[in-house]
């Protein structure tokens, strides 16, 4: 019979710190030691995680409820941004 691993505590306010510091998610996933180099997908936990805490929120110390924001790449933005601009130049 398999044995049955510890749940831990996910620490959101860590990941939340370390995500708007510019880390991705296999960096989040070795600080918070959650990273599995046997799995094929060493950083799925995280990136869960990660997924739940932008679309679900978490609840911090204070028992607000905290969303992620969304992060793009700069040169999405700058198209979107070119775009919305073309869209005004036909109408």
């Amino acid at each position: 019979m398999a044995t049955k691993t510890e749940r831990r505590a996910v620490p959101y306010e860590r990941i939340h710190r370390t995500i708007e510091n510019g880390k991705d998610a296999a960096q989040i996933a070795r600080a918070i030691g959650r990273y599995d180099e046997k799995k094929a997908d060493p950083t799925k936990r995280v990136r869960a995680l990660l997924w739940m805490m932008r679309h679900n929120g978490y609840r911090n110390r204070k028992g607000e409820t905290v969303k992620l924001k969304v992060r793009r790449a700069k040169n999405d933005i700058g198209k979107a941004k070119v775009a919305v601009a073309r869209e005004g130049e036909t109408k």
